[in-house]
């Protein structure tokens, strides 16, 4: 129906007539992003959703404190997710805003990075990203209701430590019990072998 990042020049007219996520992303590619990305968005003109995405990375670097790279991650996250809703969400029937957005629209985005091979841990990162800002919506007032809420954020594997072969344990437990024994033995020598 839709690929990650569609080429559209205009865009419906609740974007400023154009292509708000592209005109973001030009924003942070010719440098805006990694100094003080915040800062420069907030100077820039960009429509409706823009202007959302503006006060949000204002929102991050001033009231919560996060570096320009964490920013602009949070940016990439959220205009990739506007791309998904300029393209009709979850539906495909005609564009959809960050304020129209449901919850059919977040599942839908999050099968939608599965079918573009996107790992579980990034999907992750995105839903947390998006949920963050729905929460930053809510107490701005700005929405009534969260699309984010009841959706489970994907499992990932979970990585077992590696453990010791026996001849390891074994030399591991001789050489601190050798440095244990020895004359001039540390404190931590001695913590180590016990």
């Amino acid at each position: 129906c839709r690929t990650m990042r569609p080429c559209v020049e205009d865009g419906p007219p609740e974007y400023g007539g154009r292509h708000v996520a592209r005109e973001v992303r030009g924003l942070a590619d010719a440098g805006w992003g990694r100094e003080n990305l915040g800062m420069k968005l907030a100077s820039a003109t960009i429509g409706n959703c823009g202007t959302l995405l503006r006060e949000y990375m204002t929102h991050l670097r001033v009231e919560r404190g996060l570096r320009p790279l964490s920013c602009e991650a949070y940016l990439r996250d959220l205009e990739m997710f506007a791309e998904f809703l300029e393209g009709g969400g979850s539906g495909c029937v005609g564009a959809k805003t960050f304020l129209s957005a449901v919850q059919d629209d977040v599942s839908g985005f999050m099968q939608h990075l599965r079918e573009h091979g996107v790992q579980s841990r990034s999907i992750a990162r995105k839903l947390s990203c998006v949920r963050g800002f729905y929460k930053w919506l809510l107490m701005d007032k700005r929405v009534t209701r969260d699309p984010t809420v009841n959706i489970e954020s994907p499992s990932s594997w979970k990585v077992l430590p590696k453990s010791l072969a026996e001849s390891e344990v074994s030399e591991m437990l001789a050489r601190t019990g050798a440095a244990a024994r020895a004359a001039d033995a540390s404190g931590a020598a001695l913590r180590d072998h016990a």
